[in-house]
């Protein structure tokens, strides 16, 4: 009974999890929340290879003024209005203030990064894109669906042997 309920209010949500990856994929302009200018910055190589589909980015760091040639902004009030998909690689610690700083813009779409481990997800955070209607992704790296090569194999072993979440599976 409860899955069903749970069904039903996906069912009339705004987006299901495949409408909002399907608009994460065809979007010209994201913001990467936690982009760093360090090498083994997760959200460096994000922009690194979304550049290279000719993406608008925007990286959010309070403590940089430039990651990838980008020009970074301070927080998610911060950006440009035509910025509505955020993807969020900071420590899960963080995410849900992340995820009010999102709720309390003119974001549409919020990413909390998993790929191995918990990335940016935490259950506070998707409480707060939930209770503020905000269209989400979790359980996955952006790359398994706007990137390549070992990328769709990682998917592809998510998929298969790891656990997905509900609102995918349910789409």
């Amino acid at each position: 009974m409860i899955q069903f309920l749970h069904y039903l209010a996906l069912k009339l949500s705004k987006m299901n999890m495949k409408e909002t990856i399907d608009a994460f994929v065809a979007a010209k302009h994201i913001a990467i929340v936690g982009a760093s200018p360090k090498s083994d910055n997760f959200g460096l190589g994000l922009i690194k290879e979304l550049k290279k589909e000719g993406r608008s980015l925007y990286p959010v760091n309070p403590n940089c003024e430039e990651v990838a040639g980008e020009k970074c902004y301070p927080d998610v009030a911060a950006l440009p209005s035509e910025v509505e998909n955020v993807v969020v690689v900071v420590n899960a610690k963080l995410s849900a203030e992340i995820a009010e700083q999102c709720a309390n813009s003119h974001v549409k779409r919020v990413w909390l990064h998993q790929g191995v481990g918990n990335g940016s997800f935490s259950k506070e955070a998707l409480d707060v894109l939930k209770k503020n209607n905000l269209d989400y992704v979790y359980g996955y790296c952006p790359m398994m669906f706007m990137g390549k090569g070992f990328h769709k194999f990682h998917y592809w072993m998510k998929r298969t042997f790891g656990k997905t979440p509900v609102e995918l599976k349910m789409a």
